[in-house]
């Protein structure tokens, strides 16, 4: 996992081919005018997605795994607050994977929480349960997903 503000992003672009292009994308968008749902990058090796939710609160919040995308979320209104556990310690399953949506569910709970305020960014890999929609409020933000396996 990685947290940082999107200022600071070109250190990360050497750590995937398409980090850059990623952040890239963070930094011109207009986010007033972007709808929620998919948004087309490059087909299924680089895409966003934009939500804007309420928090459910800790308790509601469930971990969630991806094998087949590393996801960088960046919080551009409101604010995150985002449960995070190393995946190998995450034993018991609510869902189990499905390799369609790319996304399995845990009731473990997280083994901690970090905020994520407007202008930072989250990076998690594949082995980085996570936790998302903790606290309360809106939580306006993109979900960068990048292909790992290129």
């Amino acid at each position: 996992m990685i947290l940082d503000r999107i200022e600071h992003a070109d250190r990360y672009a050497s750590v995937h081919k398409r980090f850059a292009d990623a952040f890239a994308w963070i930094r011109a968008a207009d986010w007033e005018k972007l709808e929620d749902g998919r948004h087309e990058i490059d087909g299924d090796q680089l895409y966003a997605v934009v939500s804007r939710a309420n928090g459910i609160g800790k308790e509601k919040s469930l971990l969630e795994s991806h094998r087949k995308y590393i996801d960088i979320q960046y919080i551009f209104e409101g604010k995150e607050l985002i449960g995070w556990s190393p995946l190998a310690d995450c034993t018991r399953v609510s869902e189990p994977y499905d390799a369609d949506k790319d996304m399995g569910f845990f009731f473990d709970r997280p083994d901690t929480w970090v905020h994520v305020p407007v202008g930072a960014f989250v990076v998690f890999y594949p082995d980085d349960a996570h936790a998302t929609l903790g606290g309360e409020g809106l939580a306006a933000k993109v979900i960068m997903k990048i292909a790992v396996d290129e």
